[in-house]
């Protein structure tokens, strides 16, 4: 028997990454046209507003606008990088599906090497695995400077 005898698998839901990546794109082009919608209504509510208080309005307006246009590529950078895990998690289903396969070969040749005294060429598969990308969505809202 082989060194790759034991069946290894790796854990990836493809449904619950279809369900991120499609929530997280939502979300993202959800933020990003309701931005432009309170932007025209903020200000035609700004036209007649003065003072202090239309001061801080327009700087609390302006925040929650950088914020959310930060959020949208939060989102968005989410989503791009769960496709990416998506597509390293099939990369190394394949490769551990080819070097399972390339054992059994293996095994078989051995057999039959012992038998015949021949050997086929059948290059081994890649030993080491796909590397797992790194996922990280940071996110928090500035506080009002005043």
């Amino acid at each position: 028997m082989g060194i790759f005898d034991t069946a290894v698998e790796i854990a990836f839901d493809d449904g619950a990454a279809d369900a991120l990546i499609g929530a997280a794109d939502s979300a993202d082009q959800t933020l990003r046209s309701e931005g432009s919608f309170l932007g025209v209504v903020t200000g035609y509510a700004m036209e007649h507003f003065k003072g202090g208080y239309a001061t801080l309005f327009a700087n609390a307006l302006d925040v929650r606008a950088d914020d959310r246009g930060r959020l949208a590529g939060v989102l968005a950078a989410l989503a791009e990088d769960v496709r990416q895990a998506k597509l390293k998690a099939r990369e190394e289903k394949a490769r551990l599906k080819d070097l399972n396969a390339w054992q059994q070969r293996a095994d078989l040749r051995e057999q039959h090497f012992q038998t015949f005294q021949s050997v086929a060429i059948d290059p081994m598969p890649m030993e080491w695995p796909v590397a797992a990308p790194t996922i990280s969505a940071v996110f928090s809202g500035r506080l009002q400077e005043e």
